[in-house]
C-alpha cells in the first residue's frame, strides 16, 4: 500500500500532470527537466491525464519519457469529461485545468499520494525531496500564490467561510497531494461543489476551489518549488531575496501567464532555461529545432534584450534626476526639493 508516511523508502515515486495537444510540448518540458534532475534510486510512475493529445505527440512523449534518464513506467489515463460539466471557463484557462481534481477516482486505489505538476514548468529541484515531505492527514503541501499570497488577495468568499484575511492562498500548480485524505473526506466533489455554487465569485478556476476548501489546511513549501516568474515581479507575496536570486535559485520555474516560453512573444524571465531542456529532450530534430529557434526563440531574444535596455536606460535617467536634483539641493542649500525639469519650468 502508497502512501503513508511510514513506508515511503520502497515505494514509487507517481508523479501526475496532464495537457491538451495544444500543451504537448510544455508537458514534454515539465516531465523531461523533472527525470533529467531527479535523484533516486526509486521506481517512478508517471500518469498522463490526456486532454486530447494527437497519437503523434503522444509518441513523443512516450519516446522521451523512455530515455536513459532512468527506469519510468508511463500510464495513461483518460479523464471522465461528464464530471466536468458546468464549472467555470474563461479567458485562457480551458477544462484541462481541473484535471487535478478528478485524480483520487482516476488513479488507481493503492496510489495515495502523487506529485501533481502543471504541464508549463521547469523542474531543476530533486522532486524526491518533495515527495519524502510529511503529509499525515494535511491534504496537500504547496506553495503560496505569488500575486495572490492570502485569500483576501485571491478568495472572493474568503469571509462567509470564515476564513481569516491572513490565511494563506496557494497555487495549485505544483502540489504534493495526499490523494488518501482527498479520498476520505471526498473533497473532489466538495470542491466541484464550490464552483458551481459559487460560479459567479470564482476567478482562478478549481485553484479557488481548492483553496476554499483547505486553504488552512496546506503545508506550506519554500517559494523555490513554485517560482511563479509573473508573481517574482508583480506579486504581492514578500519574495525575502532579490527576484533574480529566486529564479537563478529555483527548484522549479512555473510560466503562470497565457504567453508561454514557446509562444514567439514571451519575453519574461526563465526562456533560455526552457529552450536548454527541450532541445535536450529531443522533442524536435535538429532541423526543425533551428526552425523552432528561428521562429520562437530568436524573436523571445530581440523583445526580451529590447525590454531589458529598455529598462536599463529608463534606471539610468530616473539615477541620473536623482543626481542633479541632489546637486540642485546642495547649491540652493534650502529644504525645496525639485529636479532640473521642474525648476527650469518655474518663473
Amino acid at each position: 500500500m502508497q502512501g503513508s508516511d511510514q513506508n515511503l523508502e520502497n515505494e514509487p515515486i507517481t508523479i501526475v500532470s496532464g495537457a491538451d495537444d495544444k500543451f504537448a510540448l510544455g508537458l514534454a518540458v515539465t516531465l523531461y527537466s523533472a527525470l533529467a534532475n531527479l535523484d533516486t534510486k526509486r521506481k517512478i510512475d508517471i500518469y498522463i491525464v490526456d486532454g486530447g493529445i494527437n497519437s503523434k505527440n503522444r509518441d513523443k512523449l512516450t519516446q522521451i519519457l523512455n530515455s536513459d534518464l532512468m527506469p519510468v513506467s508511463i500510464k495513461w489515463v483518460k479523464p471522465d469529461l461528464t464530471v466536468l460539466e458546468g464549472v467555470k471557463l474563461f479567458g485562457s484557462l480551458n477544462v484541462t485545468t481541473y484535471f487535478r481534481l478528478l485524480l483520487p477516482e482516476l488513479l488507481p486505489t493503492q496510489v495515495e499520494r502523487v506529485i501533481y505538476l502543471d504541464s508549463d514548468l521547469v523542474v531543476e529541484g530533486n522532486l524526491a525531496n518533495l515527495w519524502e515531505q510529511e503529509l499525515g492527514n494535511c491534504p496537500a503541501v504547496a506553495v503560496q500564490d505569488y500575486v495572490f499570497p492570502y485569500v483576501c488577495n485571491g478568495l472572493k468568499t474568503y469571509q462567509q467561510l470564515g476564513l481569516a484575511s491572513n490565511t494563506p492562498y496557494c497555487n495549485a500548480g505544483v502540489m504534493l497531494i495526499n490523494i488518501k485524505q482527498w479520498r476520505i473526506e471526498a473533497l473532489n466533489r466538495k470542491i466541484l461543489e464550490y464552483i458551481r455554487k459559487f460560479y459567479d465569485l470564482v476567478y482562478l478556476a478549481d485553484q479557488d476551489g481548492i483553496n476554499a476548501l483547505i486553504a488552512n489546511r496546506f503545508k506550506l513549501l519554500d517559494l523555490k518549488w513554485n517560482v511563479q516568474i509573473f508573481g517574482v515581479y508583480n506579486g504581492k507575496i514578500d519574495l525575502l531575496c532579490k527576484p533574480k536570486e529566486l529564479i537563478r535559485d529555483a527548484f522549479i520555474l512555473h510560466f503562470t501567464t497565457p504567453i508561454k516560453p514557446w509562444h514567439p512573444y514571451y519575453r519574461q524571465a526563465g526562456g533560455s532555461r526552457f529552450t536548454h531542456y527541450l532541445r535536450k529532450s529531443k522533442w524536435f530534430n535538429d532541423l526543425e529545432y533551428l526552425k523552432w529557434f528561428a521562429n520562437v526563440r530568436l524573436p523571445q531574444i530581440v523583445l526580451y534584450s529590447a525590454a531589458q535596455i529598455k529598462r536599463e536606460c529608463l534606471k539610468k535617467s530616473i539615477m541620473s534626476r536623482r543626481t542633479k536634483t541632489k546637486s540642485i539641493i546642495a547649491q540652493d542649500n534650502s529644504s525645496k526639493k525639485y529636479d532640473t525639469e521642474s525648476s527650469a519650468n518655474m518663473g
